[in-house]
């Protein structure tokens, strides 16, 4: 099986602002999941998806279910 895990950015920013302008624009480009921790010292963003997950079965019973090259493909593809 070949598994792709979602995107997880954590970023610490100047001040709560730029964390929100962060969020704002993560969200906007499909990161539904990301969000804002505020600490003592330090805010931090954690931009994540889960609609980004794939997982693909590459084999059953021993036995493959792709050929070389869609293999390859898929590889090339999930290293983008």
């Amino acid at each position: 099986t070949l598994l792709l895990e979602p995107f997880v950015l954590h970023a610490e920013c100047a001040d709560a602002g730029l964390a929100q302008h962060m969020l704002s624009v993560a969200r906007e480009a499909g990161f539904r999941e990301s969000g804002i921790s505020l600490g003592r010292k330090r805010v931090l963003v954690q931009i994540r998806t889960l609609a980004m997950r794939l997982e693909v079965p590459l084999a059953m019973d021993g036995q493959l279910l792709v050929d070389e090259t869609y293999f390859q493909t898929l590889i090339r593809l999930a290293n983008q």
